[in-house]
Order: C-alpha cells, then structure tokens, then sequence
C-alpha cells in the first residue's frame, strides 16, 4: 500500500511535468539561417510576459502564421521548424509559452492554453483579416492550436489550422505514456483520472470552421498516429490528413517535397471560396540519401462522409 501511495502521489504531483519540459537556454536564432526577425515582448497585462520572434517574409508577405512549439525546450530550439516559411512569403511569429525561454512565470497547462490565446488576440490586432491568419502547433502545440482555434473561431478565425502530430486528448496520452513503465502499466486507467480533459482537442471542434491539416508519421512512437485519425474523424468535411510513413514525431516538415506540398495546400485554402477538405492520404518513401529524396507517391482525397 506504501508503494501504491507513492506512485499515486508521483503521478499526481507530475502531471505537468508529464506534459511540460521548459527550457531557458537559447540554442540557435533566425539569423543562423539568413532570415531577418526581431524579438519582441508581449506585455498585455493579462499574464506574465511573453518573448516572441517576429520572421520577416521574404518579398510581398501572403500573410502571418503564429506557430505554437511542442512540450520540451522553447522557440530556440524549434526555430528550424518554421525558418523556411519566410522565403515563401509568410511573416512568422512564434513564441514562448510562460516559464520556457525568455517568458516569465511558469509553465502550466492551463497557463500554455491562456497564452495561446492572447497570442492569437495579438495577432489578429496585427493581421486584421482572417483571410491572411494562419495558426500552426506541433505535438503539444499542435493540439493546443485545435482547441484555441475552436474556442476562439467566432472572435479570431483562421484562414486555416495545421496540426503536426497532434495528440487528441490530455488523458489518453497519459495513459499510453504510463503504459509504457511496467509499474504503472496496471494503474493507467485510474492515474489517467489525474489527467483533466478539459483541454482535449477531440472533444472541443465542433465551432471549428476553418480547413484543417493534420500530419503525422505512422512511425511516431511519442504521439501514436492513432491521435490524428480520431480527430480527423471528428473534423470529417473540415480536415486533410497526411499520413507519412517511416516518420517519426515532427520531422516530416524536414522533407522539402513535403514543405513544398504545404505552401500548394495554403495556396488551395486562400483561392477556392468556400474551401472544403477531406480526409486523403500522402505517402512519402524514403530515398537512400534521406528524407530530402523522398518521393510523392500518393495525394488521394477520399470521399468526405
């Protein structure tokens, strides 16, 4: 019973430490990859104060993506992730949630979800048209961006949503992460209670509008790409699902094919009226030289339900 006590008390005492792993250390900026940015602080009076990069495009801007980065370690570290954006013509703003790189406070779930919000405030303050606003997240990120894009579609829509292996609910995540320990495996279910669901993008998209993207790797052993099949299900007519086999978490925007296939699906969102995609599948194999050689086989929409 000790020990019971003890893994329950480690569980509920950790579960932001399941989800969040801040970073202060600075580890590259734009200007390593020749794109010219600014640092800026959101003061906004409406919680602790937000360093973000500012990306200036390259020639006539097309519009702004705001980007949310994943759990672990800040903007810094996650730069190379949007730094090819710019030369397609896209202003980029990414920025740090509280307690990880140069933001102040410290870093909660809840307080993540509250920042995304005010950062998308403060963008559509920048960029008045919903037409130019594109919101793009990655693993954490990317289902914080569901959630804030449904919670906020009446007041601040987006052009569009791109989810990069995004994860479908707080809790279920939890549960397979526990699963994986030999310990807890027995006790996911009940120590998943620990876990609230409040912020699950699964069960929040129903005022969800805008074109979804969703990408992930079948190869993904940190978000099991299971996530992004049940929340393309929810999302039917609204979402586009790339499913990229032999990739891991995050990395297939690494593939320039692939880069290259995303400004072609940004440029579908902005010039059909009334823009409407469906679940379709994008096979990618790799080349003996890496994912940069990698090939387009397959671009199949399905049938919307």
């Amino acid at each position: 019973m000790r020990v019971l006590a003890l893994i329950v008390l480690v569980a509920f005492s950790g579960c932001t430490r399941l989800f969040l792993y801040p970073d202060k250390v600075k580890v590259a900026e734009p200007s390593l990859y020749g794109v010219n940015f600014s640092e800026q602080v959101l003061n906004d009076n409406d919680g602790p104060h937000l360093v973000y990069w500012d990306l200036a495009p390259s020639g006539e801007c097309k519009g702004t993506v705001l980007f949310l980065h994943g759990n672990a370690g800040n903007i810094s570290s996650h730069i190379r992730s949007v730094v090819w954006l710019p030369e397609h013509g896209y202003r980029v703003i990414l920025f740090d949630y509280r307690g990880y790189g140069g933001s102040s406070g410290s870093a909660t779930v809840s307080g993540i979800h509250r920042d995304a919000e005010r950062m998308v405030r403060y963008v559509a303050d920048q960029e008045p048209s919903s037409q130019r606003r594109i919101l793009f997240g990655q693993s954490l990120g990317a289902s914080v961006a569901l959630y804030t894009a449904n919670k906020l579609a009446r007041q601040h829509p987006f052009r569009a949503v791109i989810a990069d292996s995004p994860f479908s609910s707080y809790r279920g995540i939890a549960r397979e992460k526990m699963a994986e320990f030999w310990l807890l495996h027995p006790l996911q279910w009940p120590l998943g209670l620990l876990f609230s669901d409040d912020y699950a993008p699964v069960s929040n998209l129903s005022e969800l509008d805008s074109p979804v993207l969703l990408i992930h790797g079948d190869s993904d052993d940190i978000v099991p790409v299971h996530h992004s099949a049940e929340l393309c299900s929810v999302l039917a007519a609204r979402c586009t699902r790339w499913v990229i086999p032999e990739s891991q978490h995050i990395v297939a925007l690494n593939n320039n094919r692939l880069r290259n296939r995303l400004i072609a699906w940004l440029h579908e969102t902005s010039s059909v009226i009334g823009y409407k995609s469906a679940d379709g599948l994008i096979l990618l194999q790799n080349g003996q030289n890496g994912a940069d050689r990698a090939e387009l086989l397959v671009d199949r929409p399905a049938q919307s339900p």
